[in-house]
């Protein structure tokens, strides 16, 4: 038994959705997201693609190679347009179409969602969907633990 598994305990579940809900949308959309993360195999090698062939466009020299890393960083919100609906989010409840129709969920239709989105509503979306802490379980009895431990 390691002296760490409190830590390791955090390690992320790569299966492991979190909801986020869209308050800005009436009905209040909910998207199942993955982490948008290392732990997301699909997800960070897709944007590890995406930065190499970046680079190779400037063979990664002087002010070329900035403003390429200044294009990807701003390329970032539109490449996880792209990204998400394949990597990232794994269903949906109380998604809509004009109509006030129940859309099913399908790669297909989360895109076009999320291409309609508003940067700053996706950006939302985005960031719930980076941060570790919505991808940890933590329980009140393992920080008792901890505090016997320090």
């Amino acid at each position: 038994m390691s002296r760490f598994s409190h830590v390791a305990k955090l390690k992320i579940d790569p299966a492991m959705t979190s909801p986020y809900t869209i308050e800005e949308i009436v009905g209040r959309p909910v998207l199942h997201l993955l982490h948008a993360g290392r732990s997301n195999h699909g997800y960070f090698n897709a944007r590890l693609r995406s930065a190499k062939a970046a680079a190779k466009k400037t063979k990664g020299k002087g002010k070329a190679a900035i403003e390429a890393a200044a294009e990807e960083e701003a390329y970032g919100l539109e490449r996880d347009r792209e990204l998400f609906p394949a990597h990232v989010v794994t269903g949906w409840e109380r998604v809509v179409d004009d109509d006030g129709a129940d859309v099913p969920f399908s790669v297909e239709a989360c895109a076009e969602f999320i291409e309609a989105l508003p940067d700053d509503i996706f950006e939302g979306a985005r960031l719930h969907a980076m941060a570790t802490s919505n991808y940890r379980e933590t329980s009140d009895g393992d920080d008792d633990e901890l505090e016997k431990n320090s």
